[in-house]
């Protein structure tokens, strides 16, 4: 029989897995465990990172270490919502811990509020928006949604093959070439790099790069490092994969010179649908509600209208810290006011603003032994997330969100 000291260590590590599955950074993580673990009379010490969580506790029967192994996870914005609330109840004394374990296994149990269908089409909708953003034309747009359908369905499928799952990146990488390419052979009409670059995007780790910065600036360096070696190996396997495919079609259509340019140009005005379409296919893949569809439109609105509009008048490196700053004060203002995790409003504007199609581009520079250019764009990557990460901490200092999330 357990004592009451060992079920509430029980309930703490259950719940920061549950966080750490669902997005959760390593600071905030431990941050929001801690003030979970005073509400409780205990005293005690987290350490995240991206595959284990530690933690030891001092309580009256003497000193306990907890070690749970956790796998990197995707984004679910609702169910760290709501994980986040248990934690709030319990700092607040409003919930009972037998209350808070039964709520915690209802939240992880529940499936997806959207199908796997709509899963699927939700690539479709943000391969073909990116293309707009990236300047590109009516024929990219079409042929990224196309063969985002593609990803989709594999992304989906997935699942039912979780010992395929560690090549993933690279099977995507490889299948998005070879589509682009087959397409390029009958109707070489397009960009062929961009509708790559966009059928991938979901899949560039700039994200996770973003956050490995913000744990190393931070002081978590353990985490930070891991997550930051993570995002390279990730780089590497879409590099790796499109490379191979690119150079196999070459081989098969020797013919065919791969030159690339953009097809007919869309109007600007387009950026207004295409923030919408992304925004709702966001919403999908970060399992928000429905409902908070409008504060992800909100977001990426406030992402991209802020960078493009910098980006006019200030560096490459300038910009992306302005944006930074102004999704990281809206994040806060949003938690501060509303009482949510802020990752409702920064996760989807970084997406926004990460610079993983510049990491991709510099490590295809580096797999095709373009030394030179890869180094040089793989270093602006570097600089980008470094603003990104500036911006978000002056936001942090200005406005703090009084929240861990």
């Amino acid at each position: 029989m357990k004592s009451a000291t060992e079920k509430k260590i029980d309930l703490i590590m259950k719940l920061a897995g549950g966080l750490h599955t669902y997005g959760a950074t390593a600071q905030g993580l431990e941050s929001a465990m801690g003030n979970v673990v005073a509400s409780q009379g205990l005293s005690g010490q987290f350490f995240a990172t991206p595959t284990v969580i530690m933690a030891a506790f001092e309580t009256q029967e003497g000193r306990k270490n907890a070690l749970i192994r956790v796998k990197p996870g995707g984004i679910d914005l609702e169910k760290m919502t709501e994980l986040d609330k248990i934690g709030d109840d319990l700092i607040a004394g409003t919930t009972t811990l037998e209350q808070a374990d039964i709520r915690l296994d209802e939240i992880i149990n529940q499936s997806s509020p959207y199908g796997s269908l709509t899963e699927a089409f939700a690539y479709v909708l943000i391969g073909a928006s990116v293309v707009i953003f990236f300047s590109g034309g009516f024929y990219e747009s079409l042929i990224a949604g196309v063969i985002s359908l593609a990803v989709g369905i594999l992304a989906v499928s997935i699942s039912f093959m979780p010992q395929t799952a560690r090549f993933f990146e690279f099977l995507a990488a490889f299948i998005v070439s070879v589509l682009a390419s087959m397409i390029y052979v009958f109707y070489p009409c397009f960009s062929i790099e961009l509708v790559t670059l966009a059928s991938l995007i979901v899949f560039v780790p700039g994200l996770s790069l973003t956050v490995s910065m913000t744990e190393l600036a931070s002081e978590n360096l353990a985490a930070g490092t891991a997550r930051l070696m993570q995002a390279i190996t990730v780089f590497m396997k879409l590099a790796f994969g499109v490379v191979l495919g690119t150079t196999l079609m070459k081989l098969a259509y020797p013919s065919i010179s791969f030159v690339d340019k953009v097809s007919l140009p869309i109007a600007p005005l387009w950026i207004i649908p295409a923030l919408i379409t992304s925004a709702m296919g966001f919403t999908i893949l970060f399992r928000a509600k429905p409902k908070n569809f409008w504060w992800i439109l909100v977001a990426a609105i406030l992402a991209f209208s802020v960078t493009y509009f910098s980006g006019n008048y200030l560096s490459t490196e300038l910009a992306p810290f302005i944006g930074g700053f102004v999704v990281g004060l809206g994040a806060n203002i949003y938690a501060r006011l509303l009482k949510r995790p802020a990752a409702m409003i920064a996760m989807p504007g970084l997406i926004l603003l990460v610079p993983g199609s510049i990491g991709f581009r510099g490590l295809s520079f580096l797999v095709e032994k373009n030394t030179l250019a890869g180094i040089e764009t793989t270093f602006q990557m570097f600089m980008i997330a470094v603003a990104l990460v500036g911006g978000l901490l002056l936001a942090s200092i200005l406005v703090s969100p009084k929240r861990s999330l």
